[in-house]
C-alpha cells in the first residue's frame, strides 16, 4: 500500500507578525491599540450637535418670520413686561387659606422701587444739580446765614421806620432813592451821618478787578451807587453799595462768588469829603464784608475802622449789619415797586 506524501502544514500566523508579537511590549500594544470614546465625551458631543441644530432651526424660523418694525417691537416688549407675573411669596405654615394659597390679599404686579424708581431719580438730580449751581441758596433754606464772621448771633430788634422811596417805573435805582436819609438812627441808638454817595454807569471802575471779571462775565452792570457813613464819634466809616445787574439770574452766582471771597469783590471805598477829618481808607482796609440780594441788585456794606486796626468791635460789625438791612429794604421797595420787602439770604463774613 502506497502512501501519499502530506505537505508540511502551513503555520497559522506568519513569522513576522509572530515575531512582532513577542517583541511587542505592553506600552507599545496600549499606544497603539484604537481608542474608543468615553461615555462623557460621546455625551459633550451629542450634546453639542443638538445646541448647532437648534441654532440652525432659530435662525431658519427668524428669517422666517416678518420682521416688524421698531415700534411694534417696543410694543410687544411693552406687553410682555405688562403681562409679567411675580412669582408667589414664600409660603408660611399655619397660614393657609382653604384654597392652599397664602391667606390674606392677592399678588401685587410690582414693588414701590419698581413704581417710584424713575420719579426719585428724577428728584434727586434736580436736587443735587441745585445745589451744585447755587448752594448758597439751598442752603439759605434751611438755615439762616445772616449772622456775621464772629459766630454771635444779634439780638433781635424791631425795624426802624424807612423812608419810602418812590415805586420803581422801569428805572434803575440810583443813590438819591437808595440813600435818602442824610442822617441814620439805629435801633441801638448810634447815629451814622452820610458823608458822600456817587451813582455811576461805569460799573468796573468802581469794584475791584475780580468783581468786574464776575460781572462782566454774566450779563454786565446796569449802575452802581454807593455812600459813605461815618458814626458821630469818628470812629468808623461804613461804605454801602448797590449793584444793579442787567440779568437777575445773574444774582445767584454773583452772590455765591462774594461769600467765598470777599477780599477780592468788593467795592471801591469813596474818598471823604473835603474839609471833613476821616481819613481816606486803602481799598484792602480789614473790616466787616456783606452781601445781600434784592430782586435785581446786590447790596454791599464794608465797615471799616478810621484807624485801620486789624480788630473790628462788635459795635461796628452789629451797625454795618443794620446799615446793610436798611439799605436792603428801601432798594427792595423802590424795585417792586412798593410791595413789600422779602428777606434774602446774606453773604456773610
Amino acid at each position: 500500500m502506497t502512501t501519499t506524501p502530506q505537505p508540511p502544514e502551513e503555520p497559522l500566523l506568519p513569522d513576522d507578525v509572530w515575531e512582532k508579537f513577542e517583541n511587542d511590549s505592553e506600552a507599545a500594544i496600549r499606544a497603539s491599540a484604537p481608542k474608543e470614546p468615553s461615555a462623557r465625551a460621546r455625551l459633550v458631543t451629542a450634546r453639542f450637535r443638538e445646541e448647532q441644530e437648534e441654532e440652525v432651526r432659530r435662525a431658519a424660523e427668524e428669517r422666517a418670520r416678518p420682521r416688524q418694525s421698531r415700534r411694534e417691537r417696543r410694543r410687544t416688549e411693552r406687553m410682555r413686561r405688562e403681562l409679567r407675573v411675580e412669582p408667589d411669596p414664600p409660603r408660611r405654615a399655619g397660614r393657609r387659606s382653604g384654597t392652599g394659597r397664602p391667606a390674606g390679599g392677592s399678588r401685587r404686579s410690582g414693588g414701590f422701587l419698581d413704581r417710584w424708581r424713575l420719579p426719585i431719580v428724577i428728584v434727586l438730580t434736580l436736587a443735587i444739580g441745585a445745589l451744585v449751581l447755587n448752594p448758597l441758596g439751598v442752603l439759605s433754606a434751611f438755615t439762616d446765614t445772616g449772622e456775621s464772621s464772629g459766630g454771635d448771633a444779634r439780638p433781635a430788634t424791631a425795624a426802624p421806620p424807612v423812608t419810602p422811596a418812590p415805586p420803581s417805573d422801569g428805572r434803575v435805582i440810583g443813590a438819591e432813592q437808595a440813600f435818602p436819609e442824610e442822617t441814620v438812627r439805629l435801633p441801638t441808638g448810634t447815629a451814622y451821618r452820610r458823608m458822600s454817595w456817587v451813582t455811576s454807569g461805569d460799573c468796573g471802575g468802581a469794584v475791584t478787578p475780580d468783581l468786574a471779571a464776575l460781572l462782566a462775565g454774566g450779563g454786565g452792570c446796569a449802575r452802581v451807587s454807593s455812600a459813605l457813613y461815618a458814626d458821630n464819634e469818628g470812629a468808623a466809616q461804613v461804605l454801602v453799595s448797590v449793584l444793579t445787574l442787567r440779568r437777575p439770574a445773574d444774582l445767584a452766582a454773583v452772590l455765591a462768588r462774594i461769600d467765598a471771597d470777599p477780599g477780592d469783590h468788593r467795592v471801591l471805598p469813596l474818598a471823604p469829603p473835603a474839609g471833613s477829618d476821616l481819613p481816606r481808607l486803602a481799598p484792602d482796609t480789614p473790616g466787616v464784608l456783606r452781601a445781600m440780594a434784592t430782586r435785581r441788585s446786590v447790596v454791599l456794606v464794608a465797615g471799616m475802622p478810621d484807624d485801620g486796626r486789624p480788630q473790628v468791635t462788635a459795635g461796628l460789625d452789629r451797625d454795618s449789619g443794620e446799615l446793610l438791612s436798611r439799605v436792603r429794604r428801601t432798594v427792595d421797595h423802590y424795585e417792586s415797586g412798593g410791595r413789600p420787602a422779602e428777606e434774602p439770604p446774606a453773604a456773610a463774613v
